[in-house]
């Protein structure tokens, strides 16, 4: 883990005994709190990136494993279940 990453970690725990997070959201607190600091351009960016990563990765759970598939087109006609938006 790099050292950025195990500051934030720790500034994330923190957070959650200081009862200010759920447990386990802590850290997510601390990186969406420095990534709101950036300019709107680079939040963009890194949302941008972010889904372009996610779908590489369903596209590949795909290949792996095909009968997937029907499951999540159903999620994509129908992208809000439960609470979960799940962008195409």
């Amino acid at each position: 883990m790099t050292p950025a990453r195990r500051r934030k970690a720790l500034a994330g725990r923190v957070i959650e005994l200081a009862e200010g997070a759920k447990l386990g959201k802590g850290e997510k607190m601390v990186r969406d709190s420095e990534r709101n600091k950036a300019g709107k351009r680079v939040r963009e960016g890194l949302a941008r990136k972010q889904q372009e990563r996610r779908k590489r990765k369903l596209d590949e759970v795909f290949l792996v494993l095909p009968h997937l598939r029907r499951k999540f087109v159903y999620l994509i006609i129908r992208p809000r279940i439960w609470g979960i938006i799940i962008q195409p």
